[in-house]
Parts: structure tokens; sequence; C-alpha cells
């Protein structure tokens, strides 16, 4: 979990909380497929050494997918209806734009009128970035046992730690919001880790099953050409 020194801004930190998005430092520079799934495992080493010691159920697996996706799907067609104000400028922004082509200067009152729908833009999407950690903070604090939301909490603040002291004061729901916010928002690999725990989890407890069906499943496929 990476450091945050006010826990109180966690409640307007940027969000990104698209599905299945490849990580930065692998999109950005065009990394192999196989070193893309590096980076992507050591990221989710990161994340199971603070779900692991929630010693989940594969019945509150399934809940809190199915409440990161909810939160997902809601907070993106939010986001998109508040983008498409843009739409109000189109015919004076493509002919502010065909205009520069030859040379003339960009209009003030257009750059006015953009920088106002940005505004509202970011006031928007922090006000909708607080009410999905909320959300899914209340969410998830009723999928955890009271065991698991003190040990989630106790994880926050051992995080925000610096030399074994505490860098911030909060309340548990502050520290709670923090853990919920780092480990099932901002990393975009959430619901395909729980999915991967769960899995694990079943072919812990069946093994034998498991061989059976991945037998079943190759001989369906056939001879290979």
């Amino acid at each position: 979990m990476r450091f945050c020194r006010n826990i109180h801004k966690v409640l307007i930190a940027a969000v990104l909380i698209t599905a299945g998005r490849t990580p930065t430092i692998a999109q950005g520079i065009g990394l192999p497929a196989d070193v893309t799934a590096l980076f992507e495992d050591i990221m989710d080493i990161d994340k199971l050494r603070v779900l692991n010691p929630l010693k989940l159920k594969s019945e509150q697996i399934d809940k809190m997918i199915a409440v990161i996706q909810k939160s997902q799907d809601n907070y993106n067609r939010k986001l998109a209806a508040a983008g498409l104000a843009i739409k109000d400028l189109s015919s004076e922004i493509k002919e502010t734009r065909t205009k520069m082509m030859g040379g003339a200067a960009i209009p003030t009152d257009l750059d006015d009128k953009v920088k106002k729908l940005q505004d509202k833009f970011v006031e928007q999407r922090n006000k909708l970035e607080k009410d999905t950690l909320q959300g899914m903070s209340t969410a998830m604090t009723s999928v955890f046992t009271s065991d698991q939301k003190a040990s989630a909490v106790a994880l926050a603040k051992k995080a925000l730690n610096k030399e074994g002291k505490p860098t911030t004061k909060g309340s548990d729901d502050n520290y709670f919001n923090y853990y919920v916010l780092q480990v099932f928002i901002q990393y975009p690999r959430a619901i395909s880790l729980l999915k991967d725990i769960k899995g694990a989890k079943e072919s812990a407890r069946s093994p034998g099953i498991s061989r059976v069906a991945t037998a079943n499943s190759a001989g369906k496929q056939g001879p290979r050409p």
C-alpha cells in the first residue's frame, strides 16, 4: 500500500477504477507481454500482503467482486456523463481549430469557457470519487467481519507509519477508507486478483476435482494438429 501523509485527503484522491487496465509502467514503454505479466505479479504480491491477513472466504470474495464491479460501472457512467458538457462547445471548438490552422490566435473567451468546463468537471469528479469511496467502504464493511475490518485498519495504520511512528491521525473509519482506496479502488487488477485468490482456495480444497476438470477440458479439445 502506498504511503499517504494526510488521511483526510484520501476522500478526494484521484481514483482510477477502470477494470483491467495495463499498469502504466508497462504500458508507457511497450514492454513485452511476459515482462508486463511479471510487473503485474509484483503488484499482486504487494496487495496479497494486505489481503491474506484477512483470511477471506470464497463467498466474501464473490460479494467483494460484485461491490467493486458495481462501483466501477456507476463511477464510469457518471464520469462519462459529466464529460459530455464539452459538446456544448463543439461548433466553437471546431471553428477555432480551423482558424488557428491558418495562423489565427485562440480567442480568449474560448479559453475562459474551456477552463470553466474543466473546473466544473474536476469538481464533479472529486465529488464522485468521494461518494464512490464512501459507498464502497460501507459495502465492504457489510462484507467483512469485525475482525477482518480491524485487521484492515491495523494494516492501513502500519502502512502510514514511518520508522514505527504514526505519520497521520484519523478515526478507524478513515483508516479503513484508506485501505479500501488503495486495495480495491486505485488498484486496477483488484477484481482479477480476487478471482485468482478464490480459484486458489477452491483448488486447495479439492485438488483431485481440479485435476479431473483439467483433464476433461483437455480431452474435449481433441488432439492438436
